[in-house]
C-alpha cells in the first residue's frame, strides 16, 4: 500500500530500520518483512484491527507485577516529589484545559527484540513497575538497568463522550524509537530521543477502559549505530555518561474538536510586530486577543494556515533584567487556546567598531555556564518541575546571563522558565557519537531530528543561538554542514546560528567559537592545533573555558569515582577551586579589555555529573563550590569590561 505522505511513511518505517536480520532467526518473516508488515499495520488500522489476524503467541506473565521500588543511589532535595514532580501541563505555548495527565507507575519488561512485535503483551500484566517518565537506566525509574528493547504498559480510564472529538495522545520525548499500541490496534510510531510526537488515537480509544503498550527500542552506542544521543554512553566515565532509554518526558492526553489547532507559529519582534500561522486541520477563521496580564492591548481577526501580521503599540521588550511576556488567547469557532509570546530581537550588529550579537539593538554579554541537564536520580530526567528551575535560579542568582544546553533538548517547561526569568540560551543540536564517521544516512538522520527540534522551539523567546555542531562531533567539512545551516535559517531566521562550537570551524555561521581549557582564548591572536585566531568577519566567543575539578564530600558524590581525576584539573580543596577560578574569570576580564572582540564566554560547568567533578555545584546539586559574592563581582567586571548593558548587581 502507497502512502502519499512520504514523511508519515518514514516515521512509520523508522523504529525497525536498524534492526539486523539476524534478530528475525527463528521468525517466519524476515526483518525487511517485519517492516513491511508493522507499516501496513499501523496505517491500516483506520479500517481494520492489523493484529486481529495474529496468534499471539508471547509467553503471559502470570504472576504479580512487582511493586515499585526506587533504586536511586544518590539523591537529591526533590528526589521524594518525583511521583507528583510533572503535574503542570506540558506545553505551554499550545495550551488547551481538556488534557489527562498519564504519568505515574506503569508496568514493564525488557524484549528481547523486534520480534516481540509479531505478539505484543496484549492484556497480559507486565512483571515489573517503572516511574514514567523516567530512564529506565535511572535509580528513579525502579528499574536501573539497560535495555535495548522494552515494553511498557499503563491502564486508563476515560468518561467522556467520545462522538465528535478528536483525541490525541502526547509524548513529549522517548529515547529512541517507539511503537505506539491502544487496545490492541497500531496507532503510531516515532524515531528521535528529544522532540515531542502526538497520535491520534480517535479510532482506536474506548469509553472507560483503554489499554495503552509501548515498544522502544534504544541502541544507544552500539556499534554500527550512530544516532544523535549526546553525552549518553553505555561505557561511561569522565565526560561520557550513563544512557537514558525509555519514557523519559511526560505522557498525556487531550481532546480537541476535528478542526482544532494543531500549531501555533507566533513570534514578536523589537519594533512591536507580531506575526506567525495558526495551523489547523482546515482553515477556519480565528480571532486573536494580546493581553498584558489581564488587560487586551491589541486584536486581530484572520484565516488559519495563513501567515498574519498585527503590530503592537508601547511595546514592552523582553529581555534579561524584564523578560516581559504578553498572554495570547486564539478563538475558533470550535476551540478556544492560550499561548505567550516574548517581544525581542536577536541580530548581528556593530558596537564600538567590532561584530556583537544585539539584543533589541543592545549589546548583552552572554555569559553562561555549559549545562547538560544531568541528574543523579532521574539521569536525562530531573525528578521535578521544581527540581529544573533551581538550577536556573541558582545560576542567575550567581549572575550568569545565560545557558549553554548542552548536546540535550529539555522539557518545554524548561525553556518557559527561562522565558520568564530571563536566561538567554544557545540551544545545542543533540551530538552523534564523537569517534565515528557518519554515513549518509545518518547524516540525514541527523539533519532530519534537529530541523524538527528547531521548528518546534522557535518560538521560545529566551532561546537566542542554535548551535549545529560540538567540537566536530559527527561533523562533515564543506557542503553538508553548510546545506544544514542554510536549512535552519529557512525554518527560523530570527536568531543567530553557532554553526561549530570548538575545533573544526569551516567559516559557517555567525560565531568564531573556540574552546580553550581551563584558561580562556577569546578574542585574541593566539592559535593552537584546535584553535584559529580571530578572522574578522564573525563574532568572537570562547564557548567552553574553565572546567576546574574539585571532590566533593563523599556523601555528595556518585558511587563510581574511579575517572574523577581526568577532568582537566582538581583542586584540593573548595578555596583553592575559588582562588583557580577566580584567576580564570579575571583572565577572561583581561582578554576582554585587551582586543575588545571577545563578546561571550561558556564556563563548564553547573553541576558534577558522575565522576567529573567539575561543576559549580555537586551532582545532588547539595554542596555549592563558589564564593557567590567574588563570583558576583568578577562576572559584573566582565560585563563592564565588555560594555554590556547587562549588570549582575
Amino acid at each position: 500500500m502507497k502512502n502519499n505522505d512520504e514523511s508519515l511513511n518514514h516515521s512509520l518505517r523508522s523504529p525497525i530500520l536498524g534492526e539486523r536480520e539476524k534478530e528475525s532467526k527463528g521468525v517466519k518473516f524476515g526483518w525487511k518483512a517485519l517492516v513491511m508488515i508493522v507499516t501496513t499495520a499501523i496505517i491500516m488500522t483506520v479500517m481494520i484491527n492489523p493484529f486481529s489476524q495474529l496468534t499471539v503467541t508471547r509467553k503471559k506473565y502470570t504472576g504479580q507485577t512487582e511493586n515499585y521500588k526506587s533504586k536511586v543511589v544518590l539523591d537529591t532535595p526533590w528526589t521524594k516529589d518525583a511521583h507528583t514532580g510533572w503535574d503542570n501541563y506540558p506545553r505551554p505555548q499550545l495550551h488547551r484545559s481538556n488534557w489527562q495527565n498519564l504519568n505515574g507507575l506503569w508496568e514493564y519488561s525488557k524484549a528481547k527484540g523486534t520480534k516481540e512485535l509479531f505478539s505484543p503483551p496484549f492484556g497480559e500484566k507486565l512483571p515489573r513497575e517503572i516511574l514514567i517518565p523516567s530512564c529506565i537506566e535511572s535509580g528513579l525509574s525502579g528499574i536501573s538497568e539497560y535495555s535495548e528493547h522494552n515494553w511498557f504498559r499503563t491502564l486508563f480510564n476515560v468518561s467522556h463522550n467520545l462522538r465528535n472529538e478528536q483525541f490525541l495522545l502526547n509524548f513529549d520525548a522517548i529515547d529512541y524509537e517507539a511503537v505506539v499500541y491502544l487496545n490492541g490496534v497500531g496507532v503510531g510510531s516515532h524515531r528521535g530521543g528529544y522532540s515531542r510526537f502526538t497520535v491520534d488515537i480517535t479510532h482506536a480509544i474506548k469509553e472507560y477502559d483503554n489499554e495503552l503498550i509501548v515498544f522502544v527500542r534504544d541502541p544507544t552506542d552500539k556499534l554500527g549505530e550512530n544516532i544523535p544521543l549526546g553525552k549518553q554512553r553505555n561505557v561511561h566515565g569522565h565526560m561520557f555518561f550513563a544512557p537514558c532509554s525509555g519514557i523519559w518526558q511526560s505522557v498525556w492526553l487531550e481532546s480537541v474538536p476535528r478542526n482544532h489547532i494543531k500549531k501555533v507559529d507566533i513570534s514578536g519582534d523589537k519594533k512591536g510586530v507580531l506575526s506567525g500561522i495558526i495551523h489547523t486541520e482546515k482553515p477556519t477563521k480565528f480571532d486573536l486577543q494580546l493581553k498584558d496580564n489581564d488587560k487586551i492591548v491589541a486584536k486581530t481577526s484572520a484565516k488559519s494556515n495563513k501567515p498574519f501580521r498585527l503590530h503592537v503599540n508601547d511595546v514592552k521588550l523582553w529581555n534579561i533584567s524584564n523578560p516581559h511576556l504578553y498572554n495570547i488567547t486564539i478563538k475558533t469557532e470550535d476551540e478556544t487556546v492560550e499561548s505567550y509570546v516574548g517581544f525581542r530581537s536577536i541580530e548581528v550588529g556593530i558596537k564600538d567598531g567590532i561584530k556583537k550579537p544585539l539584543l533589541n539593538d543592545e549589546f548583552v554579554f552572554t555569559f553562561a555556564p555549559l549545562d547538560e541537564g544531568y541528574w543523579p536520580d532521574g539521569l536525562y530526567t530531573p525528578p521535578s518541575e521544581k527540581a529544573m528551575q533551581f538550577d536556573v535560579d541558582y545560576l542567575k542568582d550567581i549572575g550568569f546571563s545565560g545557558i549553554r544546553k548542552h548536546i540535550k533538548v529539555e522539557p518545554d517547561l524548561f525553556y518557559h522558565y527561562t522565558d520568564r526569568v530571563g536566561m538567554l540560551v544557545w540551544q545545542d543540536a543533540p551530538s552523534m557519537m564523537h569517534d565515528r564517521t557518519p554515513t549518509s544516512a545518518q547524516i540525514g538522520e541527523f539533519e532530519r531530528q534537529f530541523l524538527e527540534i528547531v521548528d518546534s522551539h522557535k518560538n521560545f523567546p529566551s532561546i537566542v543561538t542554535w548551535v549545529l555542531y560540538n567540537e566536530g562531533w559527527g561533523q562533515i567539512d564543506g557542503g553538508i554542514e553548510k546545506q544544514l545551516l542554510d536549512k535552519v535559517v529557512q525554518i527560523d531566521s530570527t536568531r543567530l546560528i553557532d554553526a561549530a562550537s570548538g575545533w573544526k570551524d569551516n567559516g559557517y555561521g555567525d560565531f568564531h567559537d573556540v574552546h580553550h581549557y581551563s584558561e580562556p582564548l577569546c578574542g585574541i591572536n593566539v592559535e593552537t592545533t584546535l584553535v584559529t585566531s580571530p578572522d574578522g568577519k564573525r563574532i568572537e566567543a570562547n564557548m567552553e573555558m574553565g572546567g576546574v575539578g574539585h571532590l566533593a564530600p563523599p556523601e555528595h558524590n556518585w558511587p563510581d569515582m574511579r575517572t574523577y581525576k581526568e577532568t582537566y584539573e582538581v583542586a584540593g580543596d573548595v578555596a583553592t577551586w575559588n582562588f583557580r577560578t577566580q584567576f580564570i574569570l579575571e583572565e577572561l576580564r583581561r582578554q576582554i579589555e585587551f582586543t575588545g572582540l571577545c563578546t561571550g564566554a561558556v564556563y563548564t560547568q553547573t553541576t558534577d555529573i558522575e565522576s567529573e567533578v567539575n561543576g559549580l555545584l555537586s551532582y545532588d546539586r547539595r554542596f555549592s563550590r563558589p564564593n557567590i559574592d567574588e563570583w558576583k563581582e568578577a562576572i559584573n567586571e566582565i560585563y563592564k569590561a565588555s560594555n554590556s548593558t547587562y549588570s549582575s548587581l
